[in-house]
Formats: C-alpha cells, sequence, structure tokens
C-alpha cells in the first residue's frame, strides 16, 4: 500500500484500551480519554507536524478538549474522523474548534450512508471500500470516517512537505478553498 506522501516520518501510537479489545458495537468504550491525551502529547513532544485521530465518542472531555487545543496552538493540524451514524452526530475529538472534521463519500462522490454530517464537518474524503492492508499479510476492503480522516491528513502532509514556508494555518486555509 503506497500512502499519499512519499519521505515523511509516521509516529503510530496507540490509544486503545488493550484490556477491551475493539468491536464493531461500541467504538466509544476502546479509548481511555487519559489514554488519547496522553497520546497527543506524545505527540506533541515529538515533534509532529500533524496528528490524525480516526476515533472518537459523543461526549466532551475536557482533557483530550485541552490536549487538543495545546497542539493547535503550537501549530499542528488535527484531523478526527466525524464519526459513522449516518446522521447529525457530533463526534468529539473531530467536532472541536480548530480540528479538521473529515466525513466521507462514496465512488460516486456523494455521501456515505453511514458517514455523520454537520455543522462542524469541515471536508470529505473517500472512505467506502478502501482497501488496506489485513492480518496475514492479506488485504481487505473497510469502509469508515476513520478511513477518510488519514486520507485528508495525508494531502496536509504532501502540501506541509511541498509548501515549507507556509504556516499550519495557511496550509488549512489552502486546502479549504481548494
Amino acid at each position: 500500500i503506497a500512502g499519499i506522501v512519499s519521505n515523511v516520518k509516521l509516529l503510530v501510537i496507540k490509544a486503545n484500551n488493550s484490556d477491551n479489545p475493539l468491536t464493531e458495537e461500541d467504538e466509544s468504550d476502546q479509548f481511555l480519554e487519559s489514554s488519547i491525551a496522553e497520546a497527543i502529547h506524545y505527540a506533541r513532544t515529538q515533534g509532529a507536524d500533524i496528528i490524525n485521530m480516526s476515533l472518537g465518542t459523543k461526549s466532551i472531555n475536557t482533557v483530550t478538549q485541552s490536549a487538543v487545543e495545546q497542539a493547535i496552538a503550537e501549530g499542528i493540524i488535527i484531523v478526527g474522523a466525524s464519526g459513522n451514524d449516518g446522521d447529525t452526530s457530533k463526534y468529539y475529538p473531530a467536532s472541536y474548534p480548530g480540528v479538521i472534521s473529515v466525513a466521507s463519500i462514496d465512488e460516486s462522490l456523494s455521501m456515505s450512508s453511514f458517514s455523520n454530517f454537520n455543522d462542524a464537518v469541515d471536508i470529505t474524503a473517500p472512505g467506502s471500500s478502501i482497501v488496506s492492508t489485513s492480518l496475514n499479510n492479506g488485504y481487505a476492503t473497510g469502509s469508515g470516517t476513520s478511513f477518510a480522516a488519514p486520507q485528508i491528513a495525508g494531502v496536509l502532509a504532501l502540501m506541509k512537505s511541498h509548501f515549507i514556508t507556509m504556516t499550519s494555518d495557511q496550509i488549512i486555509s489552502q486546502i479549504m478553498s481548494t
């Protein structure tokens, strides 16, 4: 699998609760807010320029919100998945101010039936039937705003690597206007 941009460093941080394996039924119980905030802090201290957060919950949490605000204040671009309820529900951290909230579109460029849409959503990206790696050296398709958000993070990384004099705010403004 090739990414959208080459010659960048990825810092993959596992923030889910390993004692409670991820299930499709209720993703919100899989992530401790303190772990998410710790992961944001760790990414910040390691020099991350962009943080993708393909996770979320319907509840606002001040610990995570504070970590997001601190990262944004330091010029880090935060991208979040808008959620997969197919309605106007808001998911956080995607719906926090300053976070680029990404909804999903399908092959026909229509909103994916599962994708959340609300006034906090900033942009859309392909998120239906996305081919990715799977266990045992295989490939599989998956759908969700968690597949759309990293595509926007990749485009932002490409822009950041090409437009080296632009600030994070200028890069965000550019992607939103085009």
